[in-house]
């Protein structure tokens, strides 16, 4: 089971094992030329675009750059935009790119564990799985989610040939799962979840679960990631975590950082990432689960991603608790919580910076252990409370 967190700035994979003893998980190393951050896991999401109309993770001579893959898919109406374009070669659209980057990923880690962890795999040949996590605003977009779709599935078909990979390929995959990309994911065992499922699921398969309304701000490299979700059991004991409002917004810590110096500017990013909490948590108060016994005991609230060190979003979380005490009967305000830690195999002492690897840690665990999850499009509101006109609950002279 693979389990792939592709981010605006790195891709974090990890691979494991569910049906053997202890079921092992890897995270898969990154070779130091492609880290973002130097960090041994984290994957910079990069990929390069050579003459010959080849793809790579790697540098070729002459070949062109492309960054910023998942935040340029995630602009409306741009499936068809030119990300790549080569002064003597071909070019590619955003689809394209963000088809060939997952293929070339999963590939990568497939040949990692070929070579690193043979023993293993040596008793059968392996069936793969793959779960891929995305924001669960995104997979609430009915277009949105249809993109994924197709890219993902266009990945897994070039997956069937060990041939390179190329813009003519990827055009030729594209086109063929265009109409049932859906169908294919299916039959590939390749499943979509919002980021937020992943994250918890070792969370909410341990003892430590307590059923009841969360919150949950993913920090990322390109993105914050805010919902609020309820996690509980089912009948038939599967976890389930309705996710009810879910926001995302190009406020990480690489657009903090180009915008950072100076007072003024500090105050007025820190209070765009304000204001994405305290819509999302306000909102789920007022029309969502006002009944929650979360707004008098403290709202649970995890805080994970790559950008939990960035003094101005941890600031800003920090600050809902006070936020949020001004404005609950009971002075009720946030508790910060935290997930369990993992086992998991790390090319490196680098278990400090667990977090990073949160999401992709528990996508990495059967379908049936990650927690099952309803989209905020599909969760019914409450209706506002109706008010009866002033006019018609009193007599004026004129009645008399």
């Amino acid at each position: 089971m693979l389990g792939i967190d592709f981010g605006t700035s790195s891709t974090k994979i990890v691979a494991r094992l569910p049906y053997e003893a202890g079921a092992p998980a890897f995270a898969i190393p990154v070779p130091g030329f492609a880290r973002a951050e130097s960090w041994p896991h984290l994957w910079a999401s990069r990929l390069w675009l050579a003459p010959d109309g080849s793809f790579s993770l790697w540098p070729h001579p002459h070949a062109v750059l492309g960054c910023a893959l998942k935040t340029a898919l995630m602009r409306v109406g741009a499936n068809d935009d030119v990300v790549l374009r080569h002064a003597r070669g071909p070019s590619a659209s955003v689809e394209e790119a963000v088809t060939a980057f997952p293929a070339l990923q999963i590939r990568q880690a497939k040949g990692w564990l070929a070579t690193a962890k043979a023993p293993l795999l040596r008793s059968a040949p392996p069936k793969w799985s793959y779960n891929l996590g995305f924001p669960a605003a995104s997979l609430d977009d009915r277009e949105l989610r249809l993109r994924y779709e197709r890219c993902v599935a266009a990945a897994l078909r070039l997956l069937e040939d060990a041939g390179e990979i190329t813009v003519t390929t990827v055009r030729q995959s594209l086109t063929s799962v265009r109409e049932n990309a859906s169908a294919i994911l299916g039959e590939r065992r390749a499943a979509l979840h919002p980021e937020n499922a992943g994250a918890i699921a070792g969370f909410a398969n341990s003892t430590r679960r307590e059923d009841g309304l969360y919150a949950m701000v993913d920090v990322g490299g390109g993105t914050v990631d805010c919902c609020t979700f309820t996690l509980f059991a089912d009948r038939t004991g599967q976890a389930r975590c309705p996710i009810l409002l879910a926001q995302v917004e190009l406020l990480g810590v690489e657009p903090w950082r180009i915008c950072e110096d100076g007072q003024g500017r500090r105050d007025d990013f820190k209070f765009l990432i304000d204001a994405l909490q305290n819509l999302v948590i306000w909102g789920t108060k007022q029309r969502l689960d006002p009944n929650s016994p979360r707004w008098t005991t403290g709202l649970p609230l995890f805080f994970i991603g790559g950008g939990v060190h960035s003094s101005v979003h941890e600031e800003s979380v920090r600050g809902r608790d006070l936020w949020l005490r001004q404005f609950t009967r009971d002075k009720a305000g946030v508790r910060l919580e935290t997930l369990p830690e993992p086992h998991i195999e790390l090319a490196e002492h680098s278990r400090h910076d667990m977090h990073r690897l949160a999401v992709a840690i528990g996508l990495s665990w059967p379908f049936d252990a990650i927690p099952e999850a309803q989209l905020p499009k599909d969760i019914p509101r409450i209706p506002g409370v109706s008010r009866v006109p002033i006019e018609t609950r009193f007599v004026d002279k004129d009645h008399v």
